[in-house]
């Protein structure tokens, strides 16, 4: 009779849990910083600075304002501040935007060693990112590894990039259909 009540609540509790779902930090901040956000997706850089940069003032504990405000850095060509936003970003959560950038720095500066670890943690924090898999098979190209770059170009576009689609055209890889 126990087990039955301890299984009922056990139930009760699960149920709950699944209806209502806290969001993810990540989650909550895009929502509580849209106004930045919508700037970030309209490329407005210089905008989505100044908002930012006040925003890491009033939430200095959010890695979702660091991560923004390093991008916006990045896009306009400011990569050490980026890194530093980065680097505050990942010292208070591990978001695969954070290290889907810093991997593009990495790259940019011919680091490819650093850009595929980088790359590597992207994926491993949000698996479904085909953008991250094609970045990560370009790292893999100039690193000579054509194999295993096939591979993540493949991944990619199982998850949808056309863009990895027109590199398995361009290195005239074969489809996996036609092995």
């Amino acid at each position: 009779m126990e087990a039955i009540i301890l299984l009922f609540f056990f139930v009760i509790y699960v149920l709950f849990r699944v209806l209502f779902a806290e969001k993810s930090s990540e989650e909550r901040d895009n929502l509580r910083f849209s106004e930045g956000v919508v700037m970030l997706q309209n490329k407005n850089w210089v905008g989505a600075e100044k908002y930012f940069a006040s925003t890491v003032v009033t939430h200095p504990k959010s890695a979702m304002a660091w991560t923004s405000l390093g991008i916006c850095h990045f896009y306009q060509s400011e990569m050490l501040m980026a890194q530093v936003c980065f680097e505050k970003a990942i010292a208070l959560d591990n978001l695969a935007l954070t290290f889907f950038f810093r991997g593009k720095i990495a790259y940019q500066e011919h680091n490819f060693k650093q850009a595929l670890i980088e790359f590597n943690k992207a994926i491993w924090y949000k698996r479904k990112d085909a953008v991250a898999y094609r970045w990560k098979a370009n790292t893999l190209l100039a690193l000579g590894e054509q194999e295993q770059a096939i591979k993540c170009f493949r991944d990619a576009v199982k998850l949808g990039d056309e863009i990895s689609n027109g590199y398995i055209q361009q290195y005239n890889i074969p489809s996996e259909r036609r092995k």
